[in-house]
């Protein structure tokens, strides 16, 4: 009985320290992934960074698409932002998800993805 409780015990701790260990890792991480994709349909930007730099992304976005819906932790929408600019969004703290169709965006929207492209990968180059 006193072996299967130490057993126990020890199990217990070690899964601990193994989860605290994976919590540690996550959160110090300093891995930052940035894809773009230009097909003949779409582009699309894709990053993944820390969560702690959210925040600061989300700042920006909101200042270069000229939108509050940013300053929510979470959105998952369709953006109309004039006649001919409709952005798919996807964020969350650390994942951030921008689409646009080029045969319903003009020319424009399309130069101003790539500019916030550019941007995307400035700002999380910083720490």
């Amino acid at each position: 009985m006193k072996k299967l409780f130490l057993f126990a015990v020890i199990c217990l701790l070690v899964f601990t320290g193994f989860i605290s260990y994976v919590m540690y890792k996550f959160e110090n991480s300093n891995d930052i992934s940035i894809n773009v994709s230009d097909s003949e349909d779409s582009y699309r930007i894709s990053a993944k960074y820390q969560p702690r730099q959210s925040a600061r992304l989300q700042r920006y976005l909101s200042n270069e698409l000229h939108t509050q819906v940013f300053k929510e932790r979470r959105v998952i929408n369709y953006l109309v932002l004039g006649e001919r600019q409709r952005l798919y969004v996807r964020t969350s703290p650390g994942r951030l998800l921008l689409k646009i169709d080029k045969n319903e965006n003009d020319d424009q929207s399309y130069d101003k993805m790539k500019e916030i492209a550019e941007g995307i990968k400035h700002r999380l180059a910083e720490n």
